[in-house]
């Protein structure tokens, strides 16, 4: 008897404190809302930025384009308010997010107060600013594996920080990730990592083990050293960190309503059957892949475009673009174009699409000519936005209003993240007509299949293998 009444109670107790949780929020809400200090929240954000300020290290798991931007400045601007006094916050970003969304006018424009300051470390002489009268100082990840930039950084004083597409904190396991640039980030959050705020709507990136580097910044006594996660020898520390920290996770389709936005895009695939020259210069560039030991770069370019590798023929991901594209634009509507190749790529499309005014951003393109380009397409002088997937896939609103917009990858992205990164650039607060999403897929024909296998076998008769 003793036992089941423990249990009512036990059960009592977790709903009455739910129930307080609850109400906690919604006082929270109505205040803030009431309040005039700042931009009136939505409650999701709202609950977001309680716990910010009240429980140190949050997860904000939302969808792209709900707000998680705001969470994190008014989270720095109440505290401010509260205490009287200005915290120094260290912002931690892709490149691509130090134009957009951290730039003064729009961070400035969350609060009702003054225009924050916000001082952005581009180079070494940047390092000599890092006084007490900034708000924000922004740097991206690329900078924490550079000595000058680790050292001066983690000797400054924080009172908090903010990782904004936090998956970029991958597993410095990873070769491509860099250990130096994740021992300058483990040094910061050794000693300043009591309020953080990680942000990413795709927190694992593509792989469970990417999670090292989060659950190290959220719980450093449950994942002490982020190098040895393994997501199979510790299939439930995940679950255990989250549970232990505020996590927050909510999509663009719970909020369509409250956010304005028109029925999510549903993914359309747009099958390309290669020419005779596109498939033998495939089967040329896979051979020697086998037999050279070569990249698959020269197989992601006869995809694309043959040209790249030595073919001379229109290929023919461009011919359906320039339809598709000519019969989209005599609607009135917009593009956003993403591909993984950028040499030899995204100029041809731009001088391409010249004719709609097309801009383009790749990693070659700097801080002013990237603010320039969109602007001009959130403005409609461009009808055409073309960007790299690695430098425009996060971070940055490419929403366009009342017009129709389509989303099109010229080859499906290898990070899963990136499906719901690049759709989120146009699909996010702030559109409200229709967005379609397409990616292009080159069909494996029996064309392309007889002549791999030929290749095959001829491989394997000129080397003299055998396959069992």
């Amino acid at each position: 008897m003793s036992e089941r009444y423990d249990s009512s109670q036990a059960t009592r107790d977790l709903f009455g404190r739910l129930i307080e949780e609850k109400q906690a929020d919604l006082d929270f809400y109505r205040g803030l809302s009431d309040s005039g200090l700042v931009k009136a929240p939505f409650y999701h954000q709202a609950k977001r930025i309680r716990a910010a300020m009240n429980h140190g290290r949050v997860l904000l798991a939302d969808d792209t384009g709900t707000g998680k931007t705001y969470a994190a400045a008014i989270t720095k601007f109440l505290l401010d308010h509260e205490e009287g006094r200005k915290h120094r916050t260290l912002v931690t970003c892709p490149k691509s997010a130090m134009v957009a969304p951290w730039n003064e006018e729009e961070i400035g424009g969350y609060s009702n107060g003054s225009v924050p300051r916000i001082h952005y470390i581009n180079g070494p002489k940047d390092l000599r600013h890092l006084d007490g009268d900034n708000d924000f100082v922004v740097v991206n990840y690329e900078k924490w594996a550079q000595a000058r930039y680790a050292d001066a950084l983690t000797t400054e004083q924080w009172d908090l920080m903010v990782f904004d597409e936090c998956h970029k904190m991958k597993n410095p396991k990873s070769k491509r990730a860099g250990w130096n640039e994740r021992r300058g980030l483990t040094r910061l959050l050794e000693n300043y990592g009591n309020r953080l705020i990680l942000m990413s709507a795709t927190p694992i990136a593509n792989r469970l083990n990417d999670m090292g580097m989060i659950l190290y910044a959220l719980d450093p006594q449950s994942c002490p050293d982020p190098t040895a996660y393994d997501y199979e020898r510790q299939p439930f520390l995940i679950w255990q960190v989250l549970n232990r920290h505020k996590f927050f996770r909510i999509t663009k389709e719970d909020l369509k309503d409250q956010l304005g936005l028109p029925p999510v895009p549903e993914e359309q695939v747009i099958p390309v059957s290669l020419s005779e020259p596109e498939i033998d210069a495939y089967v040329s560039a896979w051979e020697q892949s086998i037999v050279l030991g070569r990249k698959l770069a020269d197989l992601r370019k006869a995809m694309l475009d043959y040209r790249l590798i030595g073919g001379t023929e229109e290929p023919s991901k461009y011919r359906i673009l320039d339809s598709m594209l000519e019969e989209k634009m005599r609607r009135g509507e917009q593009a956003v174009i993403f591909t993984g190749l950028k040499e030899g790529v995204t100029d041809e499309l731009e001088q391409r699409y010249s004719i709609y005014n097309a801009v383009m951003v790749d990693g070659d393109t700097n801080k002013r000519q990237r603010e320039r380009a969109i602007s001009a397409f959130r403005n409609e002088q461009a009808r055409v936005f073309i960007g790299t997937t690695g430098t425009m896939a996060e971070a940055i609103s490419l929403a366009t209003g009342d017009t129709p917009c389509s989303v099109i990858r010229l080859e499906p992205p290898f990070a899963l993240s990136d499906w719901v990164q690049t759709v989120g650039r146009v699909y996010r607060k702030g559109q409200r007509a229709p967005v379609e999403a397409y990616t292009f897929v080159a069909e494996c024909d029996d064309r392309l299949w007889g002549k791999m296998e030929n290749a095959f076998e001829r491989i394997l008769r000129e080397y003299e293998m055998m396959v069992r």
